[in-house]
């Protein structure tokens, strides 16, 4: 997986990831997007010293998430899959703003065009609003399949809780993973 920290041009944040895109993901071609990147992983990565991708590894998010995806149903890592943020940067004091996420939008519009996922799921409350300002709220669509951009995409708890989850949500889950697979 490859490590992208740098300054934004789009954003203007300080650092910017463009995402995991894991060297097997052509096979499930599927595009796991969440909010943005969590203020302890960008911390223990802040000058790029174990690899941000590694920082993910580390987190409860990515533990959770592995821990999903290496299961008996799926037997996947995150090699196997496009892991990306709606907002690519981050800010140290703040929130980003309208424009910024805007900004953002742009490119994870050209990470879908360039990966031609056959499905996309949308991880936690803040991926579902920018993705769908027009839809109702995110805890009516919670385990429903949405189109974005003509892409399937489900609606789904954010991996920092998807241990927690509802058994029912985790295996719709799983259903979806294992149906872009095929």
């Amino acid at each position: 997986m490859k490590n992208d920290l740098r300054r934004c041009k789009r954003c203007l944040s300080e650092f910017c990831s463009g995402g995991f895109k894991g060297k097997n993901s052509g096979q499930t071609k599927i595009i796991l997007v969440a909010h943005m990147l969590d203020k302890r992983i960008f911390e223990k990565d802040l000058f790029g010293e174990i690899g941000h991708y590694r920082a993910f590894l580390q987190s409860d998010s990515g533990k959770a998430l592995q821990a999903v995806l290496a299961g008996p149903i799926l037997n996947l890592n995150l090699e196997d899959i496009y892991f990306t943020n709606i907002f690519k940067g981050f800010f140290k004091d703040r929130m980003p703003r309208a424009e910024e996420y805007r900004a953002c939008l742009e490119r994870f519009e050209e990470q879908v065009e360039d990966f031609q996922p056959r499905g996309i799921v949308s991880m936690g409350s803040h991926a579902y609003d920018i993705l769908f300002p027009e839809e109702s709220k995110f805890a009516d669509n919670i385990g429903r399949i949405l189109l974005y951009q003509n892409i399937p995409t489900l609606a789904t708890y954010h991996p920092s809780t998807i241990m927690k989850m509802p058994i029912r949500h985790r295996m719709r889950l799983i259903d979806f993973l294992k149906s872009g697979m095929q």
